[in-house]
């Protein structure tokens, strides 16, 4: 409001008269009421001032010339009963009364006399506030004038009143000597009492003439400068409607001009759309009301053949109805539309534009047509179509090419390997080693072109799933270990045991990348150096981890030259560094493409000739491992010596392993006992043994710096670098086997009892094959094609099929469709079918997979991955849980296996034990699934039948834990408890059979 009213003052037109107003306003309601009661208040006082100046006049006349002629010269008295005694005449007091009446009945003007000191006839008359307050300030003040407004009778009236003052003496005495007086002390000029006039006041404004006149020029004063205000303005303004036409007129004329040159724009414009643009507007129906001539030219149609014709003339009946559906649906909501459209021409001939299609509207926002703005993009369309061929092309050539070369690599590298392993001269087996490394080499070549295609065309996808991370890396350990070593290059591993165990990745895509970086670690890093391997946690929560990898080397370095090109494909240092290493340069490209899909990036660290540090952090979800939640520690103490220099931290690494598997004390000045004591330093390991010869002595670090070779004699193991918890594991293992002085091996053999199909069509690969699952234990069926899978497959029953993809006459996809329904129709056992494939195409696995197979082996075949598909799918089947040694939950923290207890026993050679083992595991699975239902079937009765039935082979055969934990179920079952856990039971045989294997 206070705003409203500001902006109305400040305005130049309407604030003179808002002003104005408002002080007419003011000087209406407020300073002219108040003026006009002062002239009515000065108007009664003056009145009524005279008519008491002209009664006191009177008494004085009275007194002075009537009752003093009385008194002298008649018989008469004067009193105050002169109304009722005609021999009275009035007292000057009485006089002044009856005056007072006959004052108010003629001019509406009340006047009246009273005193403290009333005569007896007056004596009850009872005073009002008014009276009472204007005896007392007249008393003091009788020079002065008491008044006030008043409302008497409902009237408004003002009351004036003066002090009555005794001027006469003859007053004086008269008041003294009367025998009635109520005062006899009276003086000269003391107040007698006061006299009162009061008249009523005027609703009626009362101005002097004086304040008419002052009205009156205030007026013409306020008329003079609204005058002068908006005279100036007038003049101010007809200025400014002068300069402001002067200024349109400019701007007309500068508009004009910008409009013709807009016009003329408009018109180049709308040359150049249509020399380069397909142009038409078509009304709120569709119908076409414009056409430019490139529309007609690509058409075929005349301009008259397409105006008033619907759009739909030139629409191609391969496009679906429903894309134009969407268009107009863009379009009637007033939105542009974008998109390629294939049309037809006259003569029938398809062309492609890429259409924008925009409502005009009017100035009320609604459509009043469509513009339409296309260009023919139908060479770009058939380039595209060219490019997805040769794409496409490409893919199978690269597949092709994939399945040609590594059928014959599968050949060369698996029989390379067996020629390793066998009975050869030392020539002859580094021949053989040559040959599998020169087919492994460029196995390693024909991967990364296809891993950079794939990138190239966006195809290399990131497959995320479970994986146990310490297995993962000890696993990319184990394999550069052996390289390392063979250049007499240190290899430190160094973990943290916070890592957690399960996590959700593609750890395929991670081994590739570590792979690589190790192995371009060992390749430049001359023989005596280093390569420090790091994996460390630099956060974890409940659901992910974020780890960090890093790869240093003591190697060649690199210059700020080389390292800015050495990411790029087929880049290398320089030639010196490709003829003297080798490579394709391949590699560390792939790797950080991969990085990138994983959300990361490599950082690169490197000086010329101090080595390289390659790192990259990943942040990988967590699951949660039942495994890991499982491992116990035992009740094993183990020591550990002081290593006073421990850059490598090989101290602190197997502190870390020793902890999740038992107590670890620091041994110092080899007082403390322990169950096995680990040492880094010669001379200090050879002390402590000589003091303390029961105590098992592990040696870390590398045997071939030891410098007394009599000093050998005194360790009981020797872990050599690197290091993972695997080779401490195994030394703890060993040891509750009392071995002694034993280096760690870094393989070990398996050996499996199942019947597996092979279906290949290569005689190289199926002898290959056969062998390879020869040594595994393994019976092998193997058949050249499809068909004769199925048929073999309808006659036998086994655990496994291999199955390749590429055969004759049916190939694996099919067949193993075939297979799938037979199992579907006739109720057969679920037998996992492996995908075997030279071709490693993008999507190859996914659709394997999607056609039924459980799992895809890729050419050549490894041994390692083939143990791992063989482990994973044979122990599923059979219900195997794979729990390593460190996982068994017993009192003595590692209880193993002694075939020779059993031999002891039963009194039998160690054949017969064997055959009596085969035909306890054969039968074991059915047992233990039997066991299980009965369990399940909550029967106790059957259940300590089961138990009992299996408890009693365990104790033939010396399996003391296993029977011990059956005898415990077999007694709650006899008390009628059902509930019942299998889990460690199945564990406990599950190690007995790998312990009997390895």
């Amino acid at each position: 409001m206070l705003k409203l009213l500001y902006k109305a003052i400040t305005n130049p037109i309407i604030g003179p008269i808002v002003v104005s107003s408002i002080g007419i306003v003011f000087l209406s309601l407020f300073y002219m009421p108040k003026l006009s009661a002062q002239n009515q208040q000065e108007r009664v006082i003056g009145e009524t001032t005279k008519i008491i100046s002209l009664l006191k006049h009177s008494r004085a006349y009275y007194t002075d010339n009537v009752v003093d002629k009385i008194e002298k010269k008649s018989n008469l008295n004067i009193n105050f009963n002169h109304k009722t005694d005609e021999n009275t005449v009035p007292l000057p007091a009485t006089t002044i009364h009856d005056l007072s009446d006959i004052l108010t009945k003629s001019d509406n003007v009340h006047a009246s006399f009273y005193s403290n000191y009333p005569f007896p006839n007056r004596s009850s008359r009872v005073l009002d506030s008014f009276q009472k307050e204007s005896i007392e300030f007249l008393t003091k003040n009788p020079d002065k004038i008491f008044s006030k407004s008043d409302i008497i009778d409902g009237k408004n009236v003002y009351r004036v009143a003066t002090a009555d003052i005794l001027t006469s003496q003859t007053c004086v005495n008269c008041h003294n000597t009367r025998t009635d007086s109520p005062k006899t002390n009276w003086r000269l000029h003391d107040v007698r009492g006061v006299l009162e006039v009061y008249v009523p006041i005027s609703d009626h404004f009362m101005l002097s003439r004086e304040q008419i006149w002052y009205v009156i020029l205030f007026i013409g004063l306020v008329v003079l400068l609204f005058s002068l205000h908006y005279g100036i303005l007038y003049f101010k303004r007809e200025k400014e409607l002068i300069n402001t036409a002067s200024i349109l007129e400019n701007e007309i004329q500068k508009r004009t001009k910008d409009l013709h040159e807009s016009n003329q724009f408009l018109l180049e414009y709308k040359k150049a759309v249509d020399a380069s643009a397909i142009v038409s507007k078509s009304d709120l129906f569709g119908n076409i009301i414009y056409v430019n001539d490139a529309f007609c030219k690509i058409s075929g149609f005349s301009r008259d053949e397409l105006i008033g014709q619907p759009h739909n003339i030139v629409r191609s009946p391969d496009v679906e109805k429903s894309f134009y559906k969407e268009m107009w649906k863009t379009i009637k909501s007033k939105k542009i539309f974008k998109g390629i459209i294939k049309n037809r021409a006259k003569n029938g001939d398809s062309y492609y534009v890429a259409a924008t299609i925009i409502p005009i509207l009017d100035e009320d926002g609604e459509i009043l047509e469509y513009l339409s703005l296309r260009y023919e993009i139908t060479e770009l369309i058939n380039a595209k179509d060219r490019a997805l061929s040769a794409e496409r092309a490409k893919s199978t050539f690269l597949a092709n090419m994939s399945h040609e070369i590594r059928t014959p690599l599968n050949a060369i590298i698996g029989f390379s390997d067996i020629l390793c392993e066998s009975n050869l001269s030392r020539d002859e087996k580094e021949y053989a080693k040559i040959i599998s490394r020169s087919a492994k080499s460029l196995l390693g070549i024909i991967n990364d072109v296809l891993d950079i295609s794939k990138i190239e065309s966006g195809k290399l996808d990131i497959s995320e799933s479970a994986f146990s991370f310490g297995l993962f890396s000890e696993h990319i350990v184990e394999l550069f270990s052996i390289v390392a070593k063979e250049k007499n290059i240190r290899f430190i591993y160094k973990t943290t045991p916070a890592l957690p165990h399960t996590l959700v990745f593609d750890s395929t895509r991670l081994q590739q990348v570590i792979s690589n970086l190790l192995s371009n670690a060992i390749k430049f890093t001359p023989e005596g150096g280093s390569v420090f391997f790091d994996v460390s946690l630099l956060h974890v929560s409940n659901t992910h981890a974020k780890i960090k990898f890093s790869i240093k080397d003591s190697g060649i370095g690199m210059s700020k030259e080389q390292q800015k090109i050495v990411f790029e494909p087929f880049s290398q240092a320089d030639d010196g560094i490709r003829r003297k290493y080798g490579g394709t340069g391949l590699g560390l490209a792939i790797c950080s493409d991969i990085v990138k899909l994983m959300g990361s990036r490599i950082d690169l660290s490197s000086e010329l000739g101090h080595g390289s540090e390659f790192s990259f952090v990943l942040d990988l979800k967590i699951e949660e491992s039942k495994e890991q939640n499982e491992i116990k520690k035992s009740k094993l103490l183990f020591g550990v010596c002081k290593n006073e220099d421990d850059g490598e931290y090989l101290r602190e690494c197997v502190k870390n392993y020793l902890m999740q598997l038992g107590s670890v004390v620091e041994v110092e000045d080899f007082t403390q006992d322990a169950d096995m004591v680990f040492c880094f330093d010669e001379d200090k390991a050879v002390e402590f043994k000589k003091k303390h010869d029961s105590i098992k002595t592990v040696y870390v670090g590398d045997t071939e710096k030891i410098k007394d070779s009599a000093s050998k004699t005194y360790f009981d193991y020797f872990i050599d670098l690197p290091i993972y918890n695997s080779k401490i594991v195994n030394i703890v293992h060993d040891n509750s086997k009392a071995q002694s002085q034993k280096t760690i091996s870094e393989a070990t053999s398996k050996k499996f009892n199942a019947n597996i199909l092979v279906a290949e069509d290569n005689p190289n690969n199926q002898r290959l094959i056969d062998i390879l699952l020869s040594n595994l234990g393994i019976t092998a069926t193997i058949v050249g094609n499809g068909q004769e899978a199925i048929d073999v497959y309808k006659k036998i029953k086994f655990d496994m099929v291999l199955m390749d993809v590429n055969m004759p006459e049916l190939d694996g996809v099919s067949a193993t469709k075939e297979i799938l329904r037979l199992q579907r129709e006739n109720s057969l056992h679920k037998v996992p079918i492996i995908a075997l494939t030279a071709n490693s195409i993008s999507g190859d696995k996914e659709k394997y997979l999607e056609a039924g197979m459980d799992d895809y082996i890729s050419k050549p075949i490894e041994l390692n991955k083939l143990i791992e598909i063989i482990e994973k799918y044979l122990y599923k089947n059979r219900d195997f849980h794979t729990l390593s040694a460190k996982n068994t939950d017993n009192n003595e923290g590692f209880e193993v296996y002694r075939k020779s207890d059993a031999m002891k026993q039963l009194g039998l050679n160690e054949s017969t034990v064997d055959m009596l083992l085969e035909s306890f595991f054969l039968t074991l699975d059915d047992d233990l699934n039997r066991l299980q239902s009965t369990i399940d079937a909550k029967d106790a009765n059957a259940i300590k039948s089961a138990a009992h039935y299996i408890k009693s082979s365990c104790s033939n055969l010396a399996m003391n834990e296993a029977a011990k934990l059956l005898g415990e179920i077999e007694a709650s079952a006899i008390n009628g408890e059902t509930k019942a856990d299998i889990t460690k039971i199945k564990s406990i045989f599950y190690n007995i059979k790998n312990g009997l294997m390895s």
